[in-house]
């Protein structure tokens, strides 16, 4: 475990281009691609999940916003960071603040080339799911008059798989922002109780929509097989991982 946490011997500058496209497939990943779902089109669920109930339109407006904006906006900063590195002495002196990142100790190591990579693929299988679902995917369970079952592109390989792009992404970004040669782990900004707090609340509540957009997955299944009948069956013979292929 420990060799993840080495240095590799290639420029930090290489983390640049990968932080980058992370935030933008992290923030794209993270974005409701359509309005909020019809009160009667989320009631055909019968009964709504936690998730559900917690996630009204209101809320959801207000949390979604500064949580990919914080995560996005701490990877895209340290990109500005490493990039202040190659600006002349003068102007950082003039920049306090761009002092101090510009000083601070950057590396790339294995874990954050795995994580970066979590969540880049994460992203763009979300991305990959709005395309494919268009005007039928929602935020919060629901189906409209004329829903259809959607099997191809990302739902051939799993039957859930915007919320396998999701799990990716959350992991992806923990692991990549959070980890040594970081500017979260480097700046020192875990070793202040008002830092530590930010970020706890950050990727705690990250986590905790991970955890409860996995759990719909039965409810999920339970209505569209009764839904759709012999065409949910057929797919889900032809499907039969929910999640994660060959595991779940």
């Amino acid at each position: 475990m420990s060799v993840l946490l080495v240095p590799v011997a290639i420029t930090p500058l290489l983390k640049i281009p990968l932080l980058l496209t992370q935030a933008a497939c992290s923030y794209q990943g993270m974005k409701p691609p359509t309005p909020i779902s019809a009160p009667e089109e989320r009631a055909r669920f019968a009964r709504s999940d936690f998730m559900g109930w917690l996630w009204t339109p209101k809320v959801m407006v207000i949390t979604s916003v500064p949580l990919r904006t914080s995560i996005c906006g701490l990877a895209v900063v340290e990109a500005v960071a490493m990039l202040a590195r190659q600006l002349p002495p003068s102007l950082s002196e003039r920049l306090p603040l761009l002092g101090v990142l510009e000083s601070t100790r950057y590396f790339v190591t294995p874990l954050f080339l795995i994580g970066s990579a979590m969540a880049i693929c994460g992203g763009t299988i979300r991305i990959h799911c709005h395309r494919a679902l268009g005007r039928f995917f929602s935020w919060q369970m629901a189906l409209q008059d004329d829903h259809s079952l959607i099997t191809t592109g990302p739902y051939s390989v799993v039957r859930h798989p915007s919320y396998t792009g999701f799990l990716l992404l959350s992991i992806g970004n923990a692991i990549s922002l959070l980890g040594p040669g970081s500017l979260t782990a480097e700046s020192g900004l875990l070793d202040s109780k008002s830092g530590r707090t930010a970020i706890s609340i950050v990727f705690g509540y990250l986590a905790f929509v991970t955890y409860s957009l996995c759990r719909r997955i039965p409810k999920e299944d339970e209505v569209l097989s009764k839904e759709f009948g012999e065409q949910w069956q057929a797919w889900a013979r032809k499907t039969p991982y929910k999640l994660i292929p060959y595991v779940y």
